[in-house]
């Protein structure tokens, strides 16, 4: 508890590349409403605290 440990993966890292990869694709034009419901149409389903 306390410390992050460096070897753990990282759970989000592939939302993470789906969002990057939105934001590129609209070219840093989409905010969090449209980034959430262009996931949703992909079908994930994401906390907003994530």
């Amino acid at each position: 508890m306390g410390q992050k440990r460096f070897d753990d993966s990282n759970p989000d890292e592939e939302i993470e590349k789906i969002i990057q990869e939105i934001v590129n694709k609209h070219n840093g034009n989409y905010g969090y409403r449209r980034i959430d419901m262009e996931l949703r149409k992909r079908g994930y389903i994401v906390n907003h605290k994530t």
